[in-house]
Formats: structure tokens, C-alpha cells, sequence
């Protein structure tokens, strides 16, 4: 064919093409065909071409289209493309293009021969490039009827050039309450630029400037009108606006001072800063803030943050009007306002923070002072993770968890000391490893805590080196601000010299309580005692007067002896007891044989009257210090009544005496076969004036005696008795050797 045609494939890459289309292009056919049809079109005629392509169908009647051609040779020619589909099988397989039309650029037309005006040729040049290359959409139209419009105006409209010609523009595009405007300014020769709201083919909107001229061609009076798409315009207006506003309201109503400052010269002030140094907006602006506020010594400050535009706070003092001085805190930043770059600046007035800080400070030095210098222990626990410790939770579980987790983070060393340990020893120590000696104790000592979230307590606990102490404490739950338990704290003190106090107090009331009993019993006893033999006398004498048989006077006589003698006797008890209970213990050394001997002899009568055997068994190669005193009383006492409770029955009667002493004690055994104690009374015979039998008469102090004098020397006494059998009395007194040395030095 002697036209140039090319066949373009579904990608727009062209297939194929005659000879004529490579004569016209200048290129050969392997060029050709690795080329793309957009490459040989400017982008304006790009869109319409790939629009057309993409609107036709194999069915559908030839398209045609006049374009802009970039000649290879850098002629720019216009060409009319008739635009065919093809199909293969029912499918398209692409698109034939015949070039029917060439002519040179000062001969083209408008793309719609029948609408396009007559332009004279020297204006063909200018039409062509505000038509084609401008970014404003252009239109003209006669009374709104659309004659031409540039792709500007297609694209910006998202309408194809072919749907809007011969369109009116104002019901196409323009929104109704807007329609009288744009008819408004059409009476005009000539518009200023005005805003319209136009709705674009998909529905959005957008903002439009117009502005239009009239215009005479071909003797038809048209308009001409430039249309601009202002809405990212618009948006950034009203952004602009709105933040102003929200500047605007936001600086007037905040506590900080706020103002726009070059080089220190305020462009812009709130009325925070206005308060803050005592002088009006007015007064500020335009002035040098540095020089108007800010104290000397702090000048340099400033100009070195102004230098290196530092935006972390920092401090400076300030003057205000009336001349009182206080501290404010700066922070700064670069915006660009109005095209020039200038400092933001928000002030602050900390005084009261800075106090705050210098109260908060003294007030942790006196703490800590406190907290490290206190004789009380104190302490700090903390959780890994806060836990919740109300109704919705297991208790079991949390419990668990805060006695493996609640652990020491603070101690001062009170407390340390407390436990007779080390600091890094201590230091993190759990709740569980505190009551490691008692796990239920702890258990529930922590639940107590947790549920009444303080608790008040007395408790005896294990020092690190298992000695005792006894401790009063105060332990308060710790909570974060969603009431959950972060941690306790609490103090400590060592009352355990309290403790020793008190107890000894307590025995010292026992010893009372039991002296004042014995006291009342004493007196009775006493008094009754002494009545009977002297009763008994005075009764006898009574008898005797009256009596005139010597014989019967002398038995009369000898009933008085016995009575004197038991009175004597009693007396004589009254005297040890007396003597045990007020006397100190004095040490001295003991000779066991001596002693012996001094009591047996001193019983030698009585033996021989109840006809006794007393046996002795002595180990004393150690020394053996003891009160002499007391020891001669146990033995007296406790040989007495051994041969008092003789047997008469028994022809072998016997009281064998052992004595062995060590080091640190003796231990001594009175054994005998007397008439025995029965089982039942055992436990009553150290009591004061107590009798287990009544076939003797005795004062009923020598055993209670006995125990008193033992209990004085820290001793023991142990009996076994088997009523009819006999009698064992099993002794440990403590050797006083030790004690007896210190007192000589």
C-alpha cells in the first residue's frame, strides 16, 4: 500500500509493518519492530492513542485520531491514524493503524475537524502550545457549549475528549449551587480568576480556579477559559488555617509560655509569656528577649543553644517587670512561618518544680540518714511483675508467686546486723528464704499481710547463724497506681534483751506468787506447829500440879522432854529454811569424807535406836567446790529421814551413801530399805510441810528444804520409791569450781 501502515500487538508493541511506514519513520524493520507505538508519540497524544486503543472492539467502526508525530529526522508532523481491531478465532490479536493524512504542523487542525474554529496562522503557534503543553485545562466554548478542549482539561476531568465536545460544560461538570456564578461571570468581557466546586467523571470533587476571556473567531463570539485545579491548594489552605487555629487556641490557652522569636526577636507571643514576665504582648513584640528578661550570666547560654539550635531543655534565670527573679525551663525548635526559618520557643516557669526537687532531695538525704543511721532495721521488697490480690484472682497462685518473687532491693544495715550476716548475703533475698525455718508460719504470715495490706507483730526467728532473736515489726504492702501489689516494706526491731526482760520478770511474779503462798502456808503451818508441843506442855504441867504419884509426875515430865525436843527440832528446820532462802551461795572447797562423817556422827544416836547400817561409797580425787551450807543441810535432811522411815520390820536395815565427782558436777545416791513412799505421793514430797506418812511426826520442811537448797545451787534431785521396799534419792549438783576461781581473783 502506498500509505504507511503498522500492526500493533495486545502489548502495543508493533508486529509488523510496510514499507511505506519504514520509508516515512526512517527506520528498518528490525527497528521497528522492537519499538513501542508510544515512542513515536509526545505524551499529551500518548493518553488519547492508549484511550482509543482501549475503547475498541473487533465489532466496532475504525477510530480515528489526528496525533503529533516525532519524525526520526526531528520534524514534528501531524498524522491521521485510523485505528482497526482485529480478532483471531473471536479473540482480539490487535490493531491495525493506517496513516492517512500528513501534513506539517502549520497545516494541522484541531482534533475535531467540524468543530474546530478558523485560527488565522499567526496564531497557530500559540494555540498549539497552550492547547497541547500547558498543565491548566483549556476550553472553548460558546455559551458553556464545549468546541475544543486540551488533554489538560480530559485529564483533570477524567472525561476522553470525544465525551465532552458539543457538551455544556456548566451542567457536565460544574455543581449546582455554583451554576449561577459561573453565568454571573460569563457576562463579562473578561473574568477575574473565581472559584468554583466541580464534580469530576468518577463522582469526586474537586476545586477549580477559572478564569475566561472572549474571544471573536471566524466572526462567532466564544469564550476561552482556563481551568485550574486548586484542591491540594485548597486542602493546604485550610490545613494552614486550621492549624493557626489550633496554634492559635492551643497557645493562648496553655500554661507554658509560647513565642516565635529570630535571633532573639520576638515575632510572636502568647499570653502565657505576657503573664509570665509581667509585660504585655505589646511591650514584647519586636523586642530582644535575651536582653528584655534574661539574666546576664545566662546570656552566653542562650547563644550557644541558638547556635548549635539545641531543642533539649535547659535552665536559665529571667527578671520579670517588677524585678523579681525566677527560673524557667526552655525548649526550642526551627519551623519555617511565612517562608523564613524561626525559633519556636516554649518556656516554662519551674520555680515551684525546682523547690520541689530541692524539698524532695532534703527530704531523701534525711531519709536515707534516716534509713541508714537508724537503729531500727528497715528494708524494701519489691516484685519482679506487679500482681493483682482481690476476689477475681486464685489467691493460692499469687500467694506462691509473691513468696518466690517478692525479694530484697533495699536494707540498711540495722538490719544486717539483725541477722548477723552480710550485706550482698541478704540482698535479694525472697520472702520463701526469710521464713525458710517455718514455711506455713510464712505462708501465712504473708496472706495476713497481703489481705489487711499492713500488719503489726512479735515474733522469735533464726539469726543466718541459727541463734534466736526476738523481733516487733511493722510491714506495709507497696501498691503501683493500678492497685496492684509491687513490693512491702517495714521495720524491724530487736527486742530480744525485751523478751529475756520480761520472761525473768514473769519467773520473779512466779517466785512471789509461790513465795507468797508458801509464806501464808509458812505462817500457819508454823503457828499451828508451835502451838501444838507448847499445848501439849502446858497441858502436861496442867496435869502434873494436879498430881501426887511421883511416877506419874515423872512420865507427865518426860511427855514435856518430847514435846520440847519437837519444838526444838521444828525450830531448828525454821532456822535452814530461813538460812537457804537469804543467803547467797558461797563456794568453797568440799571434803565429801568430812562432811560424811560430821553427819553421821551427828545422827549416831538415832542410829543406834533404829538400828541402821549407814554405808558409804566416795570418789573424790577431783576437786568439788559448793556451798557447804546448803550441802550439810541435803545431807542431814536426807540421812534423817532415812533412818526416821526405817523398816522396824526389816532385822538388815541399811543406808547406803554414794558420792562420785567430775569435772563439772558430782552425782550423789541415798539409798535405803525403809518403809517406802506410795506412788500416789511421790509427786507431792518436796512440797512445803508435807508429810507422806503420819506413822512419823515430822515438821514436814526437810524434803521441801532439800529441794530449795538444791534449786540454789542449779542442781537436780530425782527419787524412785517403792512403798514396803525402799527409798532412791538421785542428786546432780553442778562442781562451782569455775566460780569459786573468780571470786578468789
Amino acid at each position: 500500500m502506498p500509505q504507511p501502515v503498522f500492526f500493533l500487538a495486545i502489548d502495543r508493541k508493533i508486529a509488523f509493518s510496510n514499507k511505506a511506514f519504514e520509508q516515512f519513520s526512517g527506520l528498518n524493520s528490525a527497528a521497528i519492530s522492537s519499538s513501542c507505538v508510544f515512542d513515536f508519540f509526545p505524551p499529551i497524544d500518548q493518553e488519547e492513542l492508549k484511550n482509543a486503543l482501549n475503547r475498541q472492539k473487533p465489532d466496532a467502526a475504525p477510530t480515528s485520531l489526528i496525533l503529533h508525530f516525532h519524525h526520526p529526522k526531528g520534524e514534528n508532523m501531524r498524522v491521521k491514524v485510523v485505528i482497526t481491531a482485529e480478532e483471531d478465532d473471536g479473540k482480539l490479536s490487535g490493531y491495525s493503524c493506517l496513516m492517512e493524512q500528513v501534513v506539517s504542523s502549520a497545516e494541522s487542525t484541531p482534533a475535531n475537524d467540524s468543530a474546530k474554529p478558523n485560527v488565522p496562522v499567526e496564531y497557530e503557534e500559540k494555540y498549539q502550545i497552550f492547547h497541547e503543553l500547558t498543565f491548566e485545562g483549556i476550553i472553548i466554548h460558546d455559551k458553556g457549549i464545549i468546541i475544543d478542549a486540551n488533554p489538560a482539561f480530559s485529564k483533570m476531568m477524567g472525561y476522553h475528549k470525544e465525551d465532552i465536545i458539543g457538551k455544556n460544560i456548566i451542567d457536565l461538570c460544574v455543581l449546582p449551587e455554583y451554576h449561577a456564578v459561573v453565568y454571573n461571570a460569563m457576562k463579562n468581557e473578561h473574568t477575574t480568576p473565581y472559584e468554583v466546586m466541580a464534580k469530576r467523571k468518577d463522582g469526586s470533587i474537586i476545586h477549580t480556579e477559572v478564569e475566561s476571556r472572549r474571544i471573536n473567531l471566524n466572526n462567532i463570539e466564544v469564550r476561552v477559559s482556563a481551568i485550574r485545579d486548586i484542591t491540594d491548594k485548597k486542602r493546604a489552605e485550610t490545613q494552614l488555617k486550621e492549624s493557626e487555629e489550633r496554634y492559635k487556641l492551643l497557645s493562648n490557652i496553655t500554661f507554658e509560655a509560647i513565642f516565635l522569636h529570630k535571633q532573639g526577636i520576638v515575632i510572636d507571643a502568647n499570653q502565657s509569656l505576657a503573664r509570665m514576665i509581667g509585660y504585655s504582648i505589646e511591650e514584647i513584640i519586636g523586642k530582644n528577649i535575651i536582653e528584655l528578661v534574661v539574666l546576664p550570666e545566662y546570656h552566653q547560654k542562650v547563644a550557644n543553644a541558638l547556635k548549635e539550635k539545641l531543642s533539649t531543655p535547659y535552665e536559665v534565670e529571667v527578671r520579670r517587670k517588677d524585678g523579681s527573679v525566677f527560673c524557667v525551663e526552655i525548649e526550642a525548635g526551627v519551623v519555617n512561618y511565612h517562608g523564613d526559618w524561626l525559633r519556636v520557643t516554649a518556656a516554662r516557669d519551674v520555680t515551684r518544680r525546682k523547690a520541689a526537687e530541692r524539698k524532695l532531695r532534703e527530704n531523701q538525704e534525711e531519709l536515707d540518714t534516716f534509713f541508714s543511721q537508724s537503729g531500727d532495721g528497715f528494708f524494701i521488697m519489691n516484685m519482679n511483675k506487679p500482681v493483682a490480690w482481690d476476689d477475681t484472682v486464685d489467691k493460692d497462685k499469687v500467694l506462691e508467686k509473691v513468696m518466690k518473687n517478692m525479694h530484697i532491693t533495699k536494707i540498711n544495715e540495722a538490719m544486717v546486723s539483725q541477722y548477723r550476716t552480710n550485706r550482698q548475703k541478704i540482698t535479694g533475698y525472697t520472702l520463701e528464704q526469710f521464713f525458710r525455718w517455718n514455711d506455713i508460719f510464712g505462708r501465712n504470715f504473708t496472706r495476713e499481710l497481703l489481705d489487711n495490706t499492713s500488719i503489726k507483730f512479735e515474733m522469735a526467728e533464726p539469726r543466718f547463724d541459727n541463734s534466736i532473736m526476738w523481733i516487733e515489726g511493722n510491714y506495709v504492702v507497696l501498691h503501683d497506681e493500678s492497685g496492684n501489689i509491687r513490693g512491702c516494706c517495714g521495720v524491724r526491731r530487736e527486742i530480744s534483751d525485751r523478751k529475756k526482760a520480761e520472761e525473768e520478770i514473769r519467773k520473779h511474779i512466779e517466785e512471789l506468787k509461790k513465795a507468797n503462798q508458801e509464806l501464808d502456808n509458812f505462817v500457819y503451818r508454823v503457828s499451828h506447829d508451835l502451838k501444838a508441843p507448847i499445848s501439849s506442855a502446858k497441858g502436861l504441867i496442867h496435869i502434873a500440879r494436879k498430881e501426887t504419884d511421883k511416877a506419874r509426875i515423872s512420865t507427865c515430865l518426860e511427855l514435856m522432854d518430847n514435846s520440847m525436843d519437837k519444838l526444838d527440832s521444828f525450830i531448828l528446820d525454821i532456822l535452814d529454811y530461813s538460812r537457804n532462802s537469804r543467803l547467797a551461795v558461797v563456794p568453797q572447797l568440799i571434803d565429801f569424807d568430812d562432811l560424811l562423817k560430821d553427819t553421821v556422827s551427828n545422827t549416831r544416836f538415832l542410829q543406834l535406836e533404829r538400828k541402821i547400817e549407814i554405808e558409804t561409797e566416795l570418789k573424790d580425787e577431783i576437786d568439788f567446790y559448793s556451798d557447804k551450807r546448803r550441802l550439810i543441810f541435803i545431807f542431814n535432811n536426807l540421812i534423817s529421814n532415812a533412818i526416821r522411815f526405817s523398816d522396824e520390820k526389816k532385822t538388815n536395815k541399811y543406808l547406803h551413801i554414794s558420792i562420785e565427782v567430775f569435772e563439772q558436777y558430782a552425782l550423789l545416791s541415798f539409798t535405803d530399805n525403809g518403809i517406802g513412799i506410795k506412788a500416789e505421793l511421790l509427786r507431792h514430797i518436796f512440797k512445803m510441810f508435807y508429810r507422806a506418812t503420819e506413822e512419823q511426826v515430822g515438821s514436814g520442811l526437810g524434803l521441801y528444804i532439800v529441794k530449795e537448797a538444791l534449786d540454789k545451787l542449779d542442781g537436780e534431785i530425782k527419787v524412785k520409791s517403792e512403798f514396803g521396799k525402799g527409798t532412791w534419792f538421785d542428786l546432780k549438783i553442778p562442781n562451782l569450781a569455775t566460780s569459786a576461781k573468780k571470786s578468789v581473783t
